[in-house]
């Protein structure tokens, strides 16, 4: 994986001054920014492709994406340990909350919550996928 997607980076300045974008529907970004508080994430839309952004460099406006080798397939990135998602489980919408990745099963990120003895996401509307303990912006 490149050094400065890993590293949040920018890879055309070496700024460190970088945020995410956020894709789904407008109104749960709006409640998603009210848990995002330390670097919020930029709206990206409602609709992601291969080539949809994932990073944005506030110095020096360069956009670009994390190159997975599948990259809307499930497949999960098998260094994450924290993941800042909002999870549709089509009862309720949990909103922002920061999940512990527990283990990944075919291909997707396992993670435990308070209320649920276990969920597995694949492709979750992810605001950060964190490969360290550090769950900062």
């Amino acid at each position: 994986m490149n050094k400065a997607v890993k590293s949040k980076i920018c890879p055309v300045c070496g700024s460190t001054k970088t945020t995410g974008y956020f894709y789904g529907k407008q109104e749960e970004y709006d409640e998603a920014l009210k848990v995002m508080t330390k670097n919020p994430s930029l709206y990206g839309g409602n609709t992601m492709t291969p080539d949809t952004p994932m990073y944005h460099c506030k110095d020096c406006g360069h956009d670009w994406n994390i190159p997975h080798k599948y990259p809307f397939s499930g497949e999960a990135d098998k260094n994450a340990k924290w993941l800042r998602c909002v999870v549709d489980d089509m009862m309720s919408l949990t909103k922002g909350k920061i999940y512990e990745v527990k283990s990944i099963r075919n291909g997707a990120y396992g993670i435990i919550d308070d209320e649920e003895e276990g969920i597995y996401l694949y492709n979750p509307a992810c605001f950060e996928i964190v490969n360290d303990n550090y769950l900062g912006g």
